[in-house]
């Protein structure tokens, strides 16, 4: 199941306030993870994840998926050519792990 879609974006203001009036979006959790500045919207149906890139082509993008199981036997896991980062623990208690790939394609696992 998927819990949310992460987008880099250059100016977090204007991302958020396009979300907030396109899809009545409301900011529900800001954080800072590995000095990145992100910010978490969400309707009734959707959740997206807007992160500060000071990238100039500011392409990344990722999935979340939701998880019922703790993280860690996750990153034990041996991935031809990919690289686990985390868990980590969030300020809201959410436990997130990335497996990252080549040309920064990465996947995430939340478990609330």
């Amino acid at each position: 199941m998927i819990h949310h879609y992460g987008i880099e974006v250059k100016d977090l203001k204007e991302a958020i306030a396009f979300y907030e009036a396109a899809y009545t979006m409301n900011v529900c959790f800001e954080t800072i993870v590995e000095g990145e500045k992100i910010v978490f919207l969400a309707n009734k149906t959707t959740m997206i994840e807007l992160i500060q890139s000071e990238s100039p082509s500011c392409a990344g993008a990722h999935l979340a998926h939701r998880s019922e199981h703790a993280l860690n036997h996750l990153s034990t896991l041996h991935v031809p050519r990919m690289k686990w980062r985390g868990p980590y623990t969030l300020q809201n208690g959410w436990n997130v792990l990335f497996l990252e790939g080549k040309d920064l394609v990465f996947v995430e696992w939340v478990k609330e």
